[in-house]
């Protein structure tokens, strides 16, 4: 990475001090060329930066570029002077490093501003993966040993994102009389974990009705208009969420995934969706997405 070269006049130690924020965003530079110089900016501090281009361009050579800010504003007129050069031949490409010179007082600190928004971002990001992985050791999934027709259906039956939320279903079994009660402990768009008051057999294909709380849409519905980061997203349109479509209730034929864990008096086992076709697939992401965003929002 990129280390700025000292200035003289400048202590080491304080060029080094600042936080490099990793990005991958495409810019116009204007180096000097007849042409403006597309290329991408990988990271970012407040000292310089590093960009990547097809393009060659000599060391010592003046560049600027417009960033755009979080919060609105208009861009940042960012101006500094190339320190190093680095060929990939593998990939072709030239990558530069950028030491800022002769910004102004307010746009240096408007950039330093900028940074520490996406500094927290990160470390928001950072947090909430070590508290799912935490979660997930207090919670793991049932170990069960399958034969080559069960790991099939496990591995259809994880292919896809899973959430924990739980919520009450019915099922029917062929050739038993009478409608059975369920709570799905998780869901995916390839099937799911169930605890039952019986333990279900591995040859049955089970009838099942549920309709996904919509609760959990609630995160979209209230969610304030924002104007999304150029750091972190080429659009720059202010989004606003509308009140979302409930869920419809589904009803779905599944496969027992071999294996059962007791748990709490109940019977803990894992069913893969047999006929689901890609409207109750959509549906079931849907729920995935809106329930993870939930979690989050809960959890800040």
């Amino acid at each position: 990475m990129f280390q700025p070269s000292v200035v003289p006049g400048q202590k080491k130690e304080n060029k080094r001090s600042f936080f490099r924020v990793p990005l991958r965003i495409k810019i116009d530079v204007n180096a000097g060329l007849p042409i403006m110089l597309p290329a991408l900016l990988m990271d970012i501090s407040g000292g310089g930066c590093q960009i990547v281009s097809r393009i060659s361009v000599e060391v010592g050579a003046p560049v600027t570029y417009n960033l755009r800010r979080s919060d609105g504003k208009s861009d940042l007129r960012l101006c500094g002077v190339i320190r190093s050069k680095r060929y990939s031949e593998s990939e072709h490409i030239y990558f530069y490093g950028v030491e800022f010179e002769g910004l102004k007082d307010a746009d240096h600190e408007a950039l330093l501003q900028e940074i520490t928004v996406l500094e927290r971002r990160i470390i928001m990001h950072k947090r909430g993966e070590t508290e799912a992985a935490q979660a997930a050791k207090k919670a793991p999934p049932p170990k069960i040993a399958l034969t080559a027709a069960g790991k099939k259906s496990a591995a259809q039956a994880r292919g896809a994102f899973r959430v924990a939320w739980p919520f009450q279903m019915t099922f029917k079994i062929p050739g038993i009389p009478g409608v059975h009660r369920a709570t799905s402990l998780d869901i995916s768009a390839g099937g799911m974990r169930i605890a039952t008051d019986m333990i279900l057999r591995r040859e049955w294909v089970l009838e099942l009705t549920f309709t996904m709380p919509a609760q959990v849409l609630e995160v979209l519905a209230h969610s304030e208009p924002v104007a999304t980061s150029p750091l972190f997203s080429r659009s720059t349109e202010q989004k606003k969420f509308v009140k979302q479509r409930p869920f419809a209730p589904i009803t779905v034929h599944c496969t027992v995934v071999p294996g059962v864990q007791e748990s709490r008096g109940r019977y803990v086992q894992g069913i893969a969706f047999k006929d689901a076709d890609h409207l109750i697939k959509e549906e079931i992401t849907r729920f995935v997405h809106a329930a993870q965003l939930s979690k989050r929002r809960l959890a800040v």
